[in-house]
Formats: C-alpha cells, structure tokens, sequence
C-alpha cells in the first residue's frame, strides 16, 4: 500500500467522530477544511515516527558501555578499599608497611640529635593494593661471573620519575585507588550584606582538636590538615562578615589598615628550618593564620600545621594587601596522590604539603580569584 491510499483511508477514520469536519464539509469552509486535512496529515505523520524502533546500539557500543560500567565498579571499589585501609591504621588497628600513615598520638622517631625523622611518604601509584598497599615491586636481573638470577625489590617511596619501571601514572595509575577530598569556602558558606555585597573573605584562622570550635562568625573547612599523620586534627576556618573579624597581633606592626582587615587576596604556606616564624620580617599584609593560644599571657598563636606531627616546621599566611589582586575563595584538597588537581577554576599551591616530612595524605592550600 502506498503512502497516498493509506492517507485516503486512514484520513476520513482520523476525523469520522469530529463534528468539526462534518460542519466544515457542510458549509463547504474549503479553509477550515484545509486545516483540518493538513494537521491529520502531521499528526499521522509524526506516529508513523514515533512508531518507528530505536536503532540498536552496535555491538562496539554495548562492549564499551560495559567496560565503562566495569571500570567504575572497580574504581569506586577499589577507593573504598583504600579509605578503609587509611581508617583502620588512624584507629590503630593495622599498621601501614610503608610507614607514611599512622594512628593519631603516634610518637614520632628522633634521630641522635633528638630531631623529628622524616616519615616516608609516596604517591599512591607506587603501593601495590594486591599486597596490603605495600610498595610496588620491580624485577630485574642481576648477573655475575657465577650465577645470574631474578631480583624482586621493592620501589623507592621517594621515586616519582615518570620514567621508572614502578612508577604508574600522575593520579594512581593501574589498579591503584585515587582518593581525593577537596573543600571549599563555596561550599561551606555564603554570605553577603550592605557592608560586604560581594561575599568576600575577610579574615582567616585556624583551629586545633578534634571538638574544637571556630570563633563566632567563622566556618571550619572540613579538611584534617594533618590527616593520616600522628598529629592534633587541625582546620582552616573563614569568615565573609567583617564585624566578626578577630584581629591578632598584626595590629602593633605599624601596616596600613588596608593590609590587616581583609578581604583575603591569597593563602600560602612556607617551612622553616628552625620551627620559629617570623612574620614581622614578611612583606607588608602577610599575616599568619592565628589560632586561640590555650597559654596564659597571649591571646594568639602562630601555629605549626604539622603541629604534634613532627614534620617539617610549616606556617600558613594570609595576605590581604591590595596590591595582591583581587579576593578570593579557599579551599584545601586532601588526596594519596602527589599532584591531586582541584576543580576547574581553582589553583592548588603546590609548593608546599602541607604534611611535609609528617606521612599522612599530600594536602595544599587551593584559591580561586573572585
């Protein structure tokens, strides 16, 4: 049957019960009559689309949709497997072969000098997940007059040469689990009012221990600072309402009042040889990251963020001098991979873990220019 005598047929049964078409035919309206023909016309014609079959997908198509599936699976296994891993060693119930994770109060080994040793640390694409996330091994053969045999010896946690047998991509590689937390200012709060119509940060602190609060007006950024080492559980806070703003020693170094009262133009970290900051030698609007200071005598304190650690010295710094640029929004990311890249828009400091010679997770300040 061809597509004119389906449309004589089917045409009249469209409109038999329509007393519209029977007045129309009636009164010889050729218009309205033309009308009607023509949207019966569109409205068979789109059935017989809609009647159509989807195409099916080829057979190329479903194997990758599967392997993609598969792949997720085993991704988000594979990550639960790692947190689990990292949980367990905080709560001391297993200890980790590499020597980078541990318990919370764990004490930290001194060398005969009586300073902190360094505790290892890697990138998560060097630790074997088939092996308890003990250190990858390579194989290679050592030959001599007398024998020649095959050697399995394990990676060099300090190994990150993308050229090395162990070494397994920039973000886990393999079979190994990337874990990743990143948190910012967006997401934990916003805030705006005459004073401060762009939500801008005006002032940052931290704080130290597990139930330790924020001061009035600021919100904690959900990120351990020393997550995975020994050290007292430590967090970035903020605040976007000026009139909350708690200014700490900054106010007796003689800088102008548009260098300490914000808004926050960036963040960054530094190490010291010797654990003493010294921020009155910092450039002008380079004021630390204060905490409370729990000792008699002084309202503030200049925090090492690998506090109870026994890692590198490390001080954070805000600066809210003009001539830094424009204000920003902060965040930390906490991950087992050595360069974790942060959401787009988003500048991680590489230049300093934050949990340097401490083990644990690599975790770095991040901003974002407002």
């Amino acid at each position: 049957m061809n597509f004119t005598l389906r449309l004589r047929i089917l045409v009249p049964e469209f409109f038999l019960t329509n007393r519209l078409f029977f007045t129309a035919m009636k009164q010889k309206n050729t218009r309205v009559l033309s009308t009607l023909l023509l949207g019966g016309v569109i409205a068979l014609w789109g059935c017989e689309k809609a009647l159509q079959p989807e195409p099916k997908p080829s057979a190329v198509q479903v194997k990758q949709l599967l392997a993609n599936t598969e792949s997720a699976k085993s991704t988000s296994k594979a990550q639960a497997e790692w947190l689990r891993f990292v949980e367990r060693v905080e709560r001391g119930e297993i200890v980790d072969p590499v020597g980078q994770y541990v318990a919370k109060g764990t004490p930290t080994l001194l060398d005969a000098e009586g300073h902190p040793i360094a505790r290892p640390k890697c990138d998560v694409s060097l630790r074997d997940p088939n092996k308890g996330f003990a250190l990858r091994t390579i194989r290679y053969t050592r030959s001599t007059a007398a024998i020649s045999r095959s050697i399995d010896e394990p990676c060099d946690p300090s190994t990150l040469d993308p050229g090395s047998p162990c070494y397994q991509g920039p973000v886990g590689g393999g079979s190994s689990p990337s874990a990743t937390v990143f948190v910012s200012s967006e997401t934990t709060s916003t805030y705006t009012d005459a004073v401060n119509p762009n939500g801008y940060i005006y002032d940052l602190k931290i704080v130290k221990g597990e139930l330790e609060q924020p001061l009035a007006g600021y919100y904690k950024i959900a990120v351990d600072l020393n997550r995975g080492t020994g050290g007292m559980r430590m967090f970035l806070t903020f605040t976007r309402r000026p009139s909350y703003v708690r200014l700490g020693d900054e106010t007796g170094w003689g800088w102008a009042q548009d260098d300490i009262s914000g808004p926050v133009r960036e963040i960054q970290a530094f190490k010291t040889p010797t654990g003493i900051s010294s921020p009155v030698n910092q450039p002008r609007g380079f004021v630390p990251l204060w905490t409370l200071n729990p000792v008699p005598g002084s309202t503030w304190k200049h925090p090492d963020l690998n506090d109870g650690a026994h890692g590198r010295y490390i001080y954070g710094y805000q600066f809210k001098a003009p001539s830094y640029g424009r204000p920003i929004e902060v965040g930390v990311i906490s991950s087992n991979n050595a360069r974790p890249v942060p959401p787009v828009g988003w500048d991680a400091d590489y230049t300093q873990d934050l949990n340097e010679g401490a083990g644990g997770d690599y975790i770095y300040f991040c901003s974002k220019k407002k």
